[in-house]
């Protein structure tokens, strides 16, 4: 049995090869096999910390800086694999991107979380100040009244 040398995040061609093993290709996604978070996000252990895949493909090939916790790797819109690390499906961006695309992927879903149907008829419209700036949230109007919390309308 072949032993496992120390991984070292400056050893760059070592990551490479690291994932690299736990690589599986389908249909122009780099699909991760080896372990996963809670969230189903790809993540490899380097000297005690887990980083995610996403991450590491990113430091490898888009240039993010791994330890600026305000740069997000964040993936295109095309692809939906969270075990997904190719760089051709990421970007570097910031958590006002992420929230963005979080908002337009939502609102490309014909439902809601509740499975109930993503129309006009049944959609509430809220605003609310949150850190001094108006915003705006749609809700299920069948399922508003069984939510745990209320939400002032301004």
């Amino acid at each position: 049995m072949k032993k496992l040398r120390a991984l070292y995040l400056d050893d760059r061609e070592a990551v490479k090869a690291r994932l690299e093993r736990s690589k599986l290709i389908k249909d122009g996604h780099w699909l991760w096999t080896g372990s996963c978070n809670e969230h189903n996000y790809g993540v490899l252990q380097i000297r005690g910390i887990n980083y995610k895949v996403g991450r590491l493909s990113a430091y490898l090939y888009l240039g993010l800086n791994i330890n600026d916790s305000k740069q997000y790797v964040l993936h295109k819109l095309e692809c939906f694999w969270t075990t997904c690390f190719n760089p051709d499906h990421l970007y570097i961006g910031n958590h006002e991107q992420n929230q963005k695309d979080r908002s337009t992927l939502v609102q490309q879903t014909s439902n809601y979380p509740c499975n109930h149907p993503r129309t006009p008829e049944n959609t509430v419209v809220y605003n609310y100040i949150y850190n001094g700036k108006i915003k705006t949230i749609r809700q299920c109007l069948l399922c508003r009244g069984t939510r745990k919390y209320k939400i002032e309308e301004i």
